[in-house]
């Protein structure tokens, strides 16, 4: 029983394993090989990349927050936009009736 367990671990990671592999072709894992053995030897690269990387992402969610701001001013600009031109065509129509009225008395 312990053995069919261990065979059935042990398939799944094989699996597992030959599908994130699967991802990247040959020549791309040997270069990313290159790059994580020069990130090893090389910690201050490795400290500035995360650095960066923690950086863009604040920069990005200031983005986010930014573009979600502007979504709601269009949204309420939208609105506005709407209520006006129910505004402008009711006068519109006040402007008809008037004139109707206008050319109907004798």
């Amino acid at each position: 029983m312990k053995n069919l367990v261990v065979l059935f671990c042990l398939v799944f990671v094989v699996a597992f394993m030959s599908t994130t592999y699967a991802q990247l072709s040959k020549q791309e894992a040997k270069e990313w090989k290159k790059k994580a053995k020069a990130l090893k030897k090389n910690p201050e690269e490795l400290k500035n990349l995360y650095d960066e990387n923690a950086a863009l992402k604040s920069e990005m969610s200031g983005y986010k927050r930014q573009i979600s701001s502007l979504e709601g001013q269009v949204k309420e600009k939208d609105n506005q936009i709407a209520t006006m031109t129910q505004k402008l065509r009711s006068m519109e129509q006040e402007v008809a009736n008037a004139q109707q009225a206008a050319t109907s008395r004798p």
